[in-house]
């Protein structure tokens, strides 16, 4: 029974900004489980604020969605890039690349991270 534990799939969710160049390649990644994290918070205005974070690079805010097991290690991975909606604010969009939903959760999170 204790086998079973390594193939029971789950999801694990992941913030991203990656620093993109002119021609749209990722050059650099900054990860973490939480917008309000202090290390993070640098690098998120920069992307709230539209400005250049590291010479040359722009940054763009994704959520990462992972699911997998221990036994199948990473099964498929899904995005959700965050964008600016019309009133200027950035907002997620309600399905990741891979159509899976993104939780409210992670919307509240991203809104409360603009209103500091």
């Amino acid at each position: 029974m204790a086998d079973d534990a390594i193939f029971k799939k789950s999801v694990h969710f992941e913030w991203v900004i990656e620093h993109v160049d002119k021609y749209d390649d990722i050059q650099e990644h900054d990860f973490n489980n939480n917008l309000s994290d202090t290390l993070f918070k640098a690098t998120l205005d920069a992307v709230l604020s539209g400005k250049e974070y590291h010479e040359g690079l722009s940054p763009r805010l994704a959520l990462i969605r992972d699911y997998g097991s221990e036994a199948e290690g990473l099964i498929n991975r899904a995005y959700a890039y965050a964008y600016k909606s019309d009133n200027g604010a950035f907002v997620m969009p309600a399905e990741t690349d891979l159509g899976h939903k993104v939780p409210e959760r992670f919307k509240i999170q991203l809104l409360r991270a603009q209103e500091r």
